[in-house]
């Protein structure tokens, strides 16, 4: 017993602290985003094969940005409660995380498959490989008698997604009720277009 009251007395010499979590409307607190544009880098890539509209099939891409320190030169316009307007600097958003709305690629049918081509759909698709810098050679098919010319689209892997550099527009989409009956309104990408000079990210350095 000697041993034991002894080992609590040496527990009483130990140092812990507790830091107060800052109410919103104190400084140094959380700020939430504004919808403009975000320097940052592609993470947390996934994707899955999915029916549209009962017509077409679609590979959609889903991801997240990661919000690079680039962003600290960037001003945001916040407006407060009360209604009044104030400056936000982008520092405040480095580190951050905002998921992306999925990327649809529509596919081609095949001679057995149900589906309908939708190649008219793909334009965010061939946006977004041009804006992590894939080109999209040129083909041309004989339709119904007629040249036409398509972009021929890459299949995306992880490896050309992850950790590529772009500047994200982003903003507020529609409102909806989560699992637990509240109302969320989602603040996602919404494109992304190419970021000049832009260092693709390397996880064992600042981003």
């Amino acid at each position: 017993m000697n041993d034991m009251n002894k080992m609590f007395d040496d527990a009483i010499n130990e140092v812990s602290l507790y830091k107060p979590t800052k109410k919103n409307n104190e400084k140094g607190s959380w700020t939430p985003f504004n919808e403009g544009e975000y320097y940052g880098h592609i993470i947390n890539v996934s994707t899955r094969i999915v029916d549209v509209q009962g017509m077409y099939r679609a590979r959609v891409y889903n991801y997240a940005l990661k919000v690079a320190d680039k962003n600290k030169d960037m001003k945001y316009v916040w407006t407060t409660e009360d209604g009044k307007q104030k400056d936000v600097s982008g520092k405040e958003y480095v580190g951050r995380t905002i998921w992306a709305k999925g990327v649809f690629r529509f596919l081609e049918p095949g001679n057995a498959d149900p589906f309908e081509s939708n190649a008219e759909g793909n334009k965010s698709y061939y946006y977004f490989c041009q804006a992590i810098g894939l080109d999209c050679k040129d083909i041309t098919k004989d339709i119904d008698g007629e040249q036409v010319t398509f972009k021929e689209l890459p299949n995306l892997t992880t490896a050309n997604m992850e950790g590529q550099p772009v500047i994200a527009i982003c903003g507020y989409g529609k409102p909806y009720t989560n699992k637990e009956g509240t109302e969320v309104t989602p603040f996602n990408v919404k494109y992304v277009k190419e970021w000049p000079k832009g260092r693709i990210l390397d996880e064992d350095i600042p981003f």
